[in-house]
């Protein structure tokens, strides 16, 4: 279910404005961000919009909740190289 907030259309604070530009510059994401200032992600959404700021989205792979699977170590042809043990000379 989702959360409710209890701050209906209140104003912004300053200092609310300036946590919003700190996280969003720290490229934290919308549900986040709406959880963090206890607001809902409408509402950042549209104060980030009227400030100019950019919200990060989220990149999830295949599974989408972790990031995709890459081998290590990994090389562009995508086959695992040889690791050896020797220290280099």
């Amino acid at each position: 279910m989702a959360e409710r907030f209890e701050r209906h259309r209140q104003a912004w604070t300053s200092q609310e404005i300036r946590k919003l530009h700190l996280l969003a510059g720290k490229g934290m994401a919308l549900k986040a961000l709406a959880r963090a200032l206890t607001r809902s992600e409408e509402s950042i959404r549209d104060r980030a919009k009227a400030d100019g700021l950019k919200i990060a989205r989220l990149r999830q792979g295949r599974s989408g909740d972790r990031p995709p699977f890459l081998p290590f170590p990994f090389n562009p042809a995508g086959r695992p190289r040889a690791v050896s043990s020797a220290a280099p000379a």
